[in-house]
This record gives C-alpha cells, sequence and structure tokens, in this order.
C-alpha cells in the first residue's frame, strides 16, 4: 500500500523504483524512538535507504512527517483496504479455470460447464497488480466457490458423465 501511495516514487529522490527494489523507510528510525506505523513511513528506493540508515535530520523528519500526513496517509488506508477486499474475495472466490481442472477432465464438459456458469452466475472483477506495481488491463473474474459448486452438482445431474 506505501508504494501505491508514493505512486512507485523514492520519497527522497523522486525516482521510479522497482517493486522489487522498494525499501519501506521509517522517517524517525525505530532505533532512534519511532513508531512503527503508516505515519512514521516513507517508500525509499534501497540504495538511498541503505545509506541514510540511522542518520536523522530533525528538519528533514518534521517535513516528512507533513508531506506523509498530508499526502499519503489517506491514500495508503484506500489502497490497504482495496486489497485487504481483494483478498476476502480471493478466500471465498476462485477463478473459473481452477475449479474446471480441478473438478472436469472432459474438454468438451468443461466447455459446456462453462458456457453454463456465465449464463447462470456472476463474477467479481479483480485487477490483479503485477510485480511492477502496474495494474493489469484486464480483471480476473472470480466466481462464489459455494455457488459453482451447487451448480456443477445440478447441472452434472443432467450429464453423462
Amino acid at each position: 500500500a506505501i508504494y501505491y501511495a508514493f505512486d512507485g516514487k523514492c520519497f527522497y529522490t523522486g525516482r521510479d523504483v522497482s517493486f522489487d527494489d522498494m525499501h519501506i523507510d521509517h522517517i524517525l528510525p525505530q532505533s532512534e524512538g519511532g513508531p512503527n506505523n503508516v505515519s512514521n513511513y516513507v517508500l525509499s528506493c534501497g540504495y538511498i535507504n541503505l545509506k541514510k540508515f540511522n542518520k536523522v535530520n530533525p528538519k528533514l523528519i518534521e517535513i516528512s512527517r507533513e508531506v506523509v500526513n498530508l499526502c499519503f496517509s489517506e491514500k495508503v488506508v484506500l489502497k490497504y483496504n482495496e486489497l485487504q477486499n481483494n483478498q476476502k474475495v480471493v478466500d471465498t472466490h476462485i477463478e473459473l479455470n481452477s475449479f474446471l481442472n480441478k473438478n472436469i477432465n472432459c474438454p468438451i464438459l468443461r466447455t459446456r460447464f462453462r458456457s453454463y456458469v456465465r449464463y447462470y452466475l456472476t463474477p467479481i472483477k479483480i485487477y490483479k497488480t503485477h510485480s511492477n506495481g502496474l495494474k493489469a488491463k484486464k480483471p480476473k473474474l472470480y466466481y462464489n466457490v459455494n455457488e459453482l459448486n451447487e451448480l456443477y452438482s445440478s447441472w452434472s445431474e443432467t450429464q453423462d458423465l
């Protein structure tokens, strides 16, 4: 969530930070009594964070905290909540292909059931985020597992399986 709140840019340099190189820096280091919470976090590239280490500049800390509180805390909370909601959906839902691969071996029957599902059930669309921080252009479609199981039971009774 911090990565998205800072739009993938290093707080100190303004440069783009790859998802793999990102560090969450404590504005006031924990070793100096800084809290371990969102109001004390900034996005940093690894190189800068390692160079900074535990150096403390009171003026920088004051300015950094103001910037974080004014601009980014709300974005972090919103992104965190979005990610939490996506995880709740993923916990109770499944992609149709995953369900089909687990339950139906015959390609022809998979195709039939896929059409049946699309007619009777409504999916939830989730746009995954790639490791580079970019949002996928095409959503993943998730179906409720319980509804899929019920539909599969009623459908399979009508098929010669």
